[in-house]
């Protein structure tokens, strides 16, 4: 299977980089109840596992059986190989040069890349590049997907809370841990995308919805499925 680019933000690559994150959430298309079944969903896409007559909408008979399908199509398959995109840079030579213009050897020979998961860019960095445009030659980071799976969003455990990369820090000898975002030193702070320590909570699941509120806001409430990929990454 050809490996698929997945973009993550600064902190989540650090969190990679050091063992901490071996999962990821990800909005999906949403399914909806179907008004005329008391526990049929309406998935819109994707391979029917029931054609009803709606089209390209299709009933399936519980929940599970509507995830089932959802899961037979999704591209985040069991062994399948991501590759990591971040925000980058290349040399301020480059800065009006488009990503698929660059050399492919850029990355090993001439041409310098700095990734800003790293820290403040060096005088010889260029501009900002988003993580949509790193071409999968530039990305550092391999990873392997070890399962899938398809959950409402609030249905995730302390545990898997956690595995998202929120780092445990404690400031009282051991008898209070919270949970966070640190920034670059690995303390609690706002010098860089760090959270201050007044944001870090005791509990993982508001820790992670903290988070997942920074990056899609107002939408935790709404109880959305998503994608839960577990992942292991690949030593290049």
């Amino acid at each position: 299977m050809k490996a698929l680019r997945i973009p993550f933000k600064g902190p989540m690559v650090r969190s990679i980089l050091k063992g901490i994150k071996t999962q990821t959430r990800r909005l999906i298309v949403q399914p909806t109840q179907d008004k005329g079944a008391a526990d049929s969903w309406i998935w819109h896409g994707g391979k029917p596992l029931v054609d009803a007559g709606y089209g390209d909408r299709y009933v399936h008979t519980g929940r599970e059986a509507m995830v089932r399908a959802m899961l037979k199509v999704d591209p985040h398959q069991q062994g399948r190989e991501l590759l990591v995109s971040e925000a980058w840079r290349v040399g301020k030579g480059y800065d009006d040069v488009p990503p698929r213009e660059l050399p492919q050897e850029a990355g090993k020979t001439y041409l310098k890349l700095w990734f800003d998961a790293d820290g403040a860019p060096p005088d010889w960095a260029g501009k900002l590049r988003p993580p949509m445009f790193m071409p999968l030659w530039a990305c550092r980071i391999k990873l392997m997907v070890v399962s899938v799976r398809i959950e409402r969003l609030q249905e995730i455990t302390a545990a898997d809370a956690i595995a998202e990369g929120l780092t445990a820090l404690t400031k009282d000898g051991g008898r209070t841990t919270k949970y966070g975002i640190p920034d670059l030193d690995g303390w609690p702070g706002d010098d860089d995308d760090g959270w201050p320590w007044k944001y870090w909570r005791i509990s993982p699941i508001d820790a992670y919805q903290a988070l997942w509120e920074r990056m899609h806001p107002g939408t935790w409430k709404d109880n959305p499925f998503v994608r839960v990929t577990t992942f292991r990454q690949i030593v290049l």
